[in-house]
């Protein structure tokens, strides 16, 4: 069948964003990708990612070219050993900066011709039956599309739309179930780090560039007056000295050296689709609100929904089957990304159990799991699936697979309904 090639308008040159864009283009697309900060420096993109197994994988499939660029760039995580006699998940786990990786996306982009328009504010977005438009800063101007993808953060415009047209009472924001998170972004100098001795064994790595990412982070409950705040609205490092006068040494050194710091407030808010109406609008990574940020999968979950999206779209012959491949992105990825975020929350209140019996159990626990391949049994095996299956269902995931899994079991078969109606 002939390729139909659409109109796509990304806000947001995100990892999302860029990788979204540049799958769209590869397979034949118009894109253009709006941003109202200007061009990312390294300066501004000093802060570390994490590529867990089925980040690695979709990189390296997706991305020859840039899997093979961050092989002298990637930092391979000392602290996660892999035993194949248990699982075998294709790939390490490796850490990268977002400035690197968001670099070589950009690359992938202009090789497919992709437009990238800087200082490009989005002050509205409006669908119909018919298009998608947005007016962004620039003068006023007015940019029309088959398709808006969403992917500007968790104080997206394109989501706000979502929630704000969709006509749907079930749709409106609602408190999630899941608690706040404060987080605290700490660049701190490796320089200064090498000078000092309790600080120096974690500045030997060059992967860390010339700033090692402390990050603080904090689970409460949620309060009415509670916002998003922005991690790019930077405070003085100093001023974190009176509450750090209980942390470890090693912590309250990092600190001391740091300049500044990055705070931010996450919220999770519940919505029943990440599809505008009409078909027109849709979210992608962090606008979704469904993971924690600078956690272990946020870059992956952001990348993989970029992927779906994209491959989704890599086929389409005909308008009528936009809603089916919209529907298509909602069936795999909203169940995925719920579940990731909750084994995520779970992960991380249990890696902040202040001392007491609770965390001698954790702890004693965890331990065992180290051993098992010594003397396995069945109690130990049940030790095992308790204490990792959610890590190994995280890691595990294939969004290539979920995608054909899909097309497989409902697309091709909805799909010559919907070119029919």
């Amino acid at each position: 069948m002939p390729f139909l090639a659409l109109e796509f308008i990304v806000v947001g040159a995100s990892i999302a964003g860029l990788t979204c864009a540049s799958i769209l283009a590869k397979a034949g697309h118009n894109v253009t990708v709006v941003e109202k900060k200007g061009p990312l420096v390294k300066e501004r993109g000093a802060g570390g990612l994490r590529v867990p197994p089925s980040m690695a994988r979709l990189l390296k499939s997706t991305f020859p070219d840039i899997a093979q660029s961050l092989q002298e760039k990637w930092l391979k995580c000392s602290g996660v050993e892999y035993r194949s006699d248990h699982v075998d998940l294709g790939a390490d786990f490796y850490m990268i900066t977002y400035y690197d990786l968001c670099s070589l996306l950009l690359r992938e982009c202009e090789k497919y011709h992709v437009s990238v328009r800087y200082h490009s504010e989005v002050l509205s977005v409006t669908t119909s039956k018919e298009k998608a438009s947005v007016v962004i800063s620039t003068g006023g101007e007015l940019l029309e599309a088959d398709i808006i993808v969403g992917a500007d953060g968790r104080n997206s415009i394109v989501r706000h739309v979502i929630v704000s047209q969709s006509g749907d009472a079930k749709n409106e924001e609602a408190a999630s179930s899941l608690p706040l998170t404060e987080i605290i972004s700490i660049p701190v100098p490796v320089s200064d780090m090498l000078q000092n001795e309790l600080t120096a064994p974690l500045a030997t790595s060059s992967a860390h560039g010339d700033n090692y990412i402390l990050v603080l982070e904090k689970v409460r409950p949620r309060l009415a007056n509670d916002e998003d705040r922005d991690y790019w609205e930077p405070i003085n490092s100093q001023d974190l000295q009176a509450s750090a006068e209980e942390y470890a040494p090693l912590l309250k050194k990092l600190i001391e050296l740091s300049r500044i710091a990055h705070p931010s407030i996450q919220t999770f808010d519940d919505l029943n689709t990440f599809v505008g109406p009409h078909d027109k609008a849709i979210i992608i990574g962090d606008a979704t609100k469904s993971s924690l940020i600078n956690s272990s999968y946020s870059a992956t979950l952001a990348m993989e929904d970029a992927f779906t999206l994209a491959h989704l779209f890599s086929t389409i012959s005909d308008k009528s089957e936009i809603s089916f491949l919209m529907t298509g992105y909602h069936e795999i990825r909203f169940a995925r990304s719920k579940t990731a975020a909750l084994d995520e929350m779970l992960a991380l209140l249990a890696t902040m159990m202040p001392p007491g019996p609770d965390r001698d159990l954790r702890d004693a626990s965890m331990e065992k799991t180290l051993h098992i391949h010594e003397a396995p049994d069945e109690a130990d095996a049940d030790e095992l699936a308790v204490r990792w299956s959610s890590w190994i269902r995280l890691c595990n995931y294939d969004a290539k697979d979920a995608v054909d899994e899909w097309w497989l079991n409902w697309g091709r078969h909805q799909a010559p309904l919907q070119g029919s109606s």
